[in-house]
């Protein structure tokens, strides 16, 4: 797990200014959103997100999509159900950085990707969650229990 100085993240307030609405689309609630889970990164994952990702709402039944670059031809495209507002800020914080940790994985979507083997999309995910995990100071294994199970767990993620 990482050990991080508050030095090295930014404040939500200062990812709010950064986003200008366009990173996440002009969509307030998830810039939001957005600013509060990044500020519980590394300043370099931030930075990731502001200057090659671009985040969405959309209607779909997951909470949660990650495109690659190489499946769109085009920066990282993270794409979140309306579903994500229906759920407890630290789990919409958990979800974004678990989509975030994909994206700055350099990981492929499955879906666009039908030669991945069950083991290589089970692995990203893995790695997904050790990442996002990393990043909220939590154990990989409550991080995973918390995401399969929608939230249910004793491990809090708040940083209090």
């Amino acid at each position: 797990m990482w050990c991080m100085e508050p030095s090295e993240r930014y404040s939500a307030e200062e990812l709010w200014d950064a986003d200008n609405a366009f990173t996440t689309c002009d969509d307030a609630d998830l810039r939001l959103l957005v600013a509060k889970a990044l500020s519980r990164a590394p300043k370099e994952v931030a930075d990731f997100v502001y200057c090659e990702c671009l985040l969405q709402v959309v209607r779909m039944s997951d909470k949660g999509v990650y495109f690659s670059a190489r499946d769109w031809g085009r920066d990282h495209h993270i794409i979140f159900s309306e579903a994500l507002f229906g759920d407890a800020e630290d789990q919409a914080i958990e979800t974004i950085l678990h989509e975030v940790a994909h994206a700055y994985c350099r990981h492929v979507q499955p879906r666009c990707h039908p030669e991945l083997s069950v083991e290589q999309t089970m692995a990203q995910e893995h790695e997904a969650d050790e990442v996002a995990a990393g990043w909220l100071e939590m154990s990989t294994e409550a991080f995973t229990s918390r995401r399969l199970s929608g939230g249910a767990s004793d491990e809090d993620t708040s940083g209090e």
